[in-house]
């Protein structure tokens, strides 16, 4: 369970350890998965994901294990997915939520 999981608010604090998953005290429970390169992935979100603006998806390296505080951390992340508005003279935005 995330530590917004009554509220669904963001991490507004950009050097916050929050911004790697937005939970705290994880890593004796977290797992990890080995992908290989160029394989499709996902994931399945409980509820639906509605952001009006974009949304970068990233991931990140389990480094140096996924079951210390420390993974996340660094120059690890890489994006796996992005959705960007579209617009028309017509309608104007529309964002890939909507």
């Amino acid at each position: 369970m995330t530590d917004n999981h009554w509220t669904r608010a963001p991490v507004t604090d950009l050097s916050s350890p929050l911004m790697k998953c937005y939970e705290t005290n994880t890593a004796a429970s977290t797992s990890t998965y080995t992908v290989a390169s160029g394989a499709t992935i996902g994931f399945k979100a409980d509820q639906a994901i509605s952001h009006p603006g974009y949304l970068d998806i990233y991931m990140a390296k389990a480094n140096p294990t996924a079951n210390t505080e420390s993974a996340g951390s660094g120059s690890v992340w890489f994006k796996v997915a992005e959705w960007v508005p579209t617009w028309t003279k017509a309608a104007g935005f529309t964002w890939p939520s909507q």
